[in-house]
């Protein structure tokens, strides 16, 4: 019994006795966006299957299918085994690697089935597959590992919140090298055998049921023709001795028939003569070779082309001025509201002006239908939200939920923005709002904190920033951080007079009791109550103030005196709060940032920051006051230099395991090219879809530079093999082995690089498919008119009420990560495409002048030993 039921029944079984309700379920939260995700995984493994199966055909397919759910389970029983649960950042990382675990898989059954098309047998040619393609699979997945792996190391608020990427992407990418190595060639070589017996278990199960339930009745339970008969049990058990054996011929006999007929036998189409000529190669792979043939006329100017558009790509994005974000901006579910007041208020007087706050909130409820829940509290002091300081002149608090997702019409910053205009105008009152957004709790979007060793200068200097923010429009809920002003009153006892007239000062301080709080006597106990009630005495009203203090008598031994005439009073402004940071006086500043109007664009944290730092730095700040941002920009930029070493970690990482795969400096750097040219289709992503470069977006560069080079890894490793096979000597045969790596390995790259961009599609799209409440059951066709798509588009059929754009939060969540590797991965591959064999041309005519100077240097030597025997046999015949 989950926390939601438990909470049911309690309320139930005190429903005659309070009216009791919900006023916030996280579990609706919860079970929402794991739905979603649960949802884009599936629909980011239909769409891989569904180019697997267009490019390589059924048969291949399905071997490819297989590793998909056996790397999942491979991963989930790694995950189990220590102790982690599906989480959101879990879900996410399983849609992350639906279109990478295929990438093994489909390279083997890739060269697989071109071994088949030669006229290789089932077994030789997946046998062939695995051994030829273990390396370079193993290769590519260890980098792709090896970048993954420094983000176990992920510091503080976001490496507790992400440690779940790179561990869910270690086990399944570790498992799924298991799949591509071992379980698909071995299903691929006994293929017809595999699915025989699946379709016999399938079968015989079938053949089962109907027995089975002739025997116990349910076979014909329904027909109602022999709802009354006395034969119908005997019926019910010929009818299942008769459909069981019929099921079961249909099933292995029939429909396995017809799916192997579907499938095909690998045919021979073409000689191996035909396959290793890039001449021969069609279609798409004839229009490739044909252009990288005019390519490799000229390959430097190529690699000088990618270079400046390297160079173009950083030059055009600096220009852009895009924002930074440390989190994604997310459509919130609730928010809080902090009324704040100063002043010595009683808690009526508190409550009274939350209520005003509270009318403005109810209102919009009854008008809009927005919120789903409002809960208010009045309180004495202090925020008890872990996300912002605590507060001492927060009078009260109002907790908003607000309704589910797809019944908003309008966004959230909308509705907070009208609640902050209407409430503006209450005296004496400000009301602080934050919206409940994902990520790490960490307060004001704006917090500035400025330390001093001199209080006085550092008072200031803080007022003078606080007028630099409040002229800013756009910043918003402005706090100094500063203590409440209040007065202290401190009393010196005179102890000569006090002396002399018997006083002591316990006496005194019971007086001064009974002007405040009051002075404890004594405590009963309450016939039905088990706990004690103090007796206090406390003077009158109009004696308990500060006037009346000194003028309160009390008794002596020289009768009554005022109590002035034995104190002296001080007063005094009251510190009730100092905070030091390395041992300076500190205050933190913090604000929102305004809500833009409608119409206008909303301006980045990291752009009113910027502004802020500008605006403070021309009002020349005293040395001695020293002032830096913190919160959520000290959090992005601790995030950002983490990933940056990750990055170095990684990149040292992938170049150490290629320079053990290919024993060679050039080709290592020629593979990691690859991230170079990643990061203009990163940037251009950026520009297109005008987002911010957030930490998510950071962590997607860095785990494009694992998956870029996959391609390059198969291109590099498939020429490197063609060399050693034909040994090269001149630029036409370098020129048409790096032409035949290009058509042998066009099919494989495009297919990895679709499946990985598809795989993320859903999220760096924000579309995805409800298939939980996607049914169709007996004639409603309403499925069929409306698609309820979780993510950016909630698309209707229907022409006359159009398409109605939204964002789920699942989508907003990831879309920055998923556009970042999408991008980087389709730019880097078709430049890689070209930009790959060329450096290889470029390799292959330094090979060719170092052979030519060889042979010119061995003709030399030859020539010059030739001479010195001719000359030593003329001499020879002189001397003689």
């Amino acid at each position: 019994m989950d926390r939601r039921q438990r909470g049911s029944q309690l309320m139930e079984s005190l429903q005659d006795l309070i009216v009791a309700t919900s006023s916030y379920d996280d579990s609706v939260f919860v079970k929402t966006l794991l739905g979603d995700l649960i949802n884009n995984v599936a629909f980011a493994v239909l769409l891989v299957m569904v180019i697997v199966v267009a490019i390589l055909g059924l048969r291949s397919a399905l071997l490819v299918a297989i590793a998909i759910p056996g790397s999942y389970m491979l991963g989930f029983i790694a995950l189990n085994m220590m102790g982690l649960s599906a989480n959101i950042v879990v879900l996410f990382s399983l849609i992350l690697a639906s279109g990478m675990l295929v990438d093994g898989a489909v390279v083997v059954s890739e060269y697989a089935d071109r071994r088949l098309s030669e006229g290789a047998s089932m077994v030789e040619a997946y046998g062939e597959a695995a051994k030829r393609m273990a390396w370079p699979i193993i290769a590519s997945t260890s980098t792709t590992l090896i970048v993954f792996a420094p983000m176990l190391f992920f510091p503080g608020f976001v490496g507790q919140f992400m440690k779940y990427l790179p561990i869910t992407l270690l086990v399944t990418l570790s498992g799924s090298l298991l799949m591509a190595l071992f379980f698909v060639p071995t299903l691929g070589a006994n293929f017809r055998r595999f699915f025989s017996v699946v379709f016999f278990v399938f079968a015989l199960g079938a053949a089962v049921f109907f027995l089975v339930s002739g025997i116990n009745g349910q076979l014909l339970a329904n027909v109602p023709a022999l709802a009354d008969s006395p034969m119908k049990p005997v019926i019910g058990i010929l009818a299942g001795i008769v459909l069981a054996p019929t099921a079961f011929v249909i099933i292995f006999y029939g429909v396995r028939n017809v799916f192997f007929m579907l499938i095909g036998n690998p045919r021979q189409t073409r000689t191996a003569e035909e396959a290793s000529d890039p001449n021969q190669a069609t279609g798409l792979a004839g229009l490739y070779v044909a252009v990288l043939r005019q390519l490799l006329k000229a390959p430097i100017m190529v690699a000088v082309l990618g270079l400046l558009i390297l160079v173009f790509s950083f030059v055009f994005y600096a220009s852009r001025n895009i924002p930074t974000e440390f989190f994604p901006a997310t459509e919130p579910d609730s928010a809080n509201l902090y009324i704040k007041a100063r002043g010595n208020l009683s808690i009526d007087e508190k409550d009274a002006l939350v209520r005003d706050v509270e009318d403005v909130i109810y209102d919009l409820a009854i008008a809009n239908q927005e919120f789903s829940a409002v809960s208010v509290r009045s309180q004495s002091g202090g925020a008890t939200n872990s996300a912002i300081p605590e507060s001492e002149d927060t009078i009260g608090s109002v907790q908003l939920t607000f309704v589910d997702y797809f019944n908003r019409t309008r966004p959230v910053a909308e509705v907070l923005q009208e609640i902050r205009d209407r409430t503006d105008h209450f005296a004496g009152v400000q009301v602080e709002i934050l919206a409940v957004e994902g990520g790490p709790p960490s307060g004001k979007a704006v917090q500035l904190r400025l330390r001093s060793e001199n209080p006085a200068l550092l008072l200031g200097e803080l007022a003078r920033i606080r007028t630099i923010m409040e002229d800013n429009p756009d910043l918003v809920d402005i706090e100094d951080g500063l203590p409440l002003p209040g007065t202290k009153i401190s009393l010196d006892l005179k102890e000569a007079d006090a002396q002399r007239l018997g006083v002591t000062a316990f006496q005194i301080s019971q007086y001064i009791q009974m002007t405040n709080d009051g002075y404890i006597v004594d405590s009963i106990r309450l016939d039905g109550s088990n706990d004690e009630t103090d007796i206090v005495f406390r003077f009158p009203p109009e004696f308990r103030s500060i006037d009346q203090l000194s003028r309160i008598r009390i008794n002596t031994q020289g009768g009554t005196v005022p109590i002035g005439n034995l104190v002296d009073f001080e007063i005094d402004e009251r510190t009730s709060l100092i905070t030091r940071i390395d041992q300076r006086r500190a205050y933190t500043m913090s604000a929102n940032v305004a809500t833009a109007a409608p119409g206008e664009l909303q301006k980045a944290n990291s752009t009113v920051i910027e502004e802020l730092t500008a605006a403070i730095e021309a009002a020349d700040i005293d040395r001695d006051v020293v002032w830096e941002f913190v919160g959520d920009n000290q959090e992005q930029q601790e995030a950002f230099s983490f990933l940056g070493f990750a990055f170095a970690v990684a990149m040292v990482g992938m170049f150490s395991v290629l320079i053990t795969q290919f024993n060679s400096f050039y080709r290592a750097l020629l593979i990691l090219t690859a991230v170079a040219m990643s990061i203009p289709g990163v940037m251009f992503g950026l520009i297109l879809t005008s987002s911010g470069f957030g930490v998510f977006t950071f962590i997607g560069v860095v785990s494009l530079a694992g998956v870029v080079v996959n391609n390059n890894i198969v291109l590099v490793d498939t020429f490197a093999t063609l060399e050693r096979e034909n040994r090269p000597r001149s630029k036409e045969e370098y020129q048409r082995l790096v032409l035949l790596t290009g058509a042998q390995r066009l099919r494989p790259v495009l297919i990895t690089t679709v499946t990985t961009i598809l795989g993320l599609l859903p999220l760096a799209l924000g579309i995805g498919v409800d298939f939980q409440n996607f049914v169709i059951t007996g004639v409603d066709l309403s499925p069929l008119t409306t698609l309820p798509l979780v993510g950016d588009f909630f698309v209707t059929l229907n022409a006359s009420e159009g398409v109605v754009s939204q964002v789920a939060a699942s989508a907003q969540w990831w879309t920055g990560m998923s556009q970042a590797i999408a991008f980087g991965l389709a730019f880097s591959t078709v430049v890689s495409l070209f930009f790959t064999p060329c450096m290889l041309m470029i390799q292959g005519r330094m090979e060719v002048r170092k052979i030519a100077g060889g042979e010119g240097r061995r003709r030399k030597l030859e020539r010059l030993a030739a001479k010195t025997r001719a000359q030593g046999a003329v001499g020879g015949v002189v001397t003689s």
